[in-house]
């Protein structure tokens, strides 16, 4: 029976996507006013900055995420002053971002139904750790959330074993017990289940990047809508706390996905490992 439920921040309470637009525009704004700098030009070096800056501090920290990092490299590759401007940007990104969030439908009431079975829930997140507590109260779960753990505490980013030994720490909860659920297959989904956990796909924002992407490919993933399995008028949280006994449902899964799976065969309480369980909403 799951004890915990573990749910990352970005791409899943809420859309990252979105918010990341408007405020990637008002950086663009930013340097147009003040260096006259073409809107197109701003944004383009910005995500080539990204790539430059996860190479400088390494794939596996939390500061590959820094906008302060970030944006004194997009003034240093044109030779302006980082002073003030550097703080100023940071600023003007995440005030933006925190302006627009908008916490994802229901999942405040899926949050309270856990609590009064007294689930604990948890935050797994790939992020600076300041930026991710202000999320936290902005979006009105300070008073929800038992524990959070973020790449920056941890030294390391999903799915590195040693983040999710943090989350168990914290949970005092064994793997089995727990249920992760986030948007990335390869850190939120694959990278628990490999460790232990139960997990759910929450597709909403990434289905296309995701499904398109190398991992998923070379992992010859198969996709499961995990409502499909649960009864109509049983709710998703409502279910997910027995996620073992729906899983364990071979007959159903296998005819979901074109019965490629042999049902004799032998199979772990995930099933496969190549089989991901999607939600789409809460």
């Amino acid at each position: 029976m799951i004890k915990t439920v573990v749910l990352d921040i970005d791409n899943t309470i809420y859309s990252f996507k979105e918010c990341d637009i408007i405020a990637a525009k008002k950086i663009a704004d930013y340097m147009k006013i003040n260096f006259d700098m073409d809107e197109g030009v701003v944004l383009t070096t910005l995500e080539d900055l990204k790539k430059i800056q996860k190479r400088r501090v390494g794939l596996d920290v939390g500061a590959i995420h820094s906008r302060v990092i970030r944006y004194q490299m997009l003034l240093e590759k044109y030779n302006l002053p980082i002073f003030p401007h550097t703080s100023i940007m940071t600023k003007i990104y995440w005030e933006c971002m925190l302006d627009n969030m908008k916490l994802e439908e229901n999942l405040a009431e899926c949050i309270d139904f856990l609590k009064k079975k007294n689930i604990k829930i948890g935050i797994c997140t790939d992020m600076t750790a300041l930026i991710q507590h202000e999320k936290i109260q902005k979006l009105g779960l300070s008073n929800k959330i038992d524990f959070m753990v973020s790449s920056e505490e941890s030294g390391a980013e999903k799915p590195s074993k040693k983040m999710f030994d943090l989350v168990m720490y914290k949970a005092k909860v064994k793997p089995e017990e727990c249920l992760f659920i986030g948007d990335s297959i390869s850190k939120d989904v694959k990278g628990p289940i490999d460790y232990g956990m139960y997990a759910l796909w929450y597709s909403k924002y990434t289905r296309d990047k995701e499904m398109n992407s190398t991992f998923f490919k070379d992992n010859k993933l198969e996709v499961v809508d995990y409502r499909s399995l649960i009864k109509g008028d049983c709710g998703l949280f409502e279910s997910a706390i027995e996620i073992d006994k729906v899983l364990n449902n071979k007959d159903a899964i296998a005819k979901i996905i074109n019965n490629k799976i042999d049902c004799n065969e032998k199979h772990d309480k995930h099933m496969s490992k190549n089989i991901i369980f999607e939600i789409k909403k809460f």
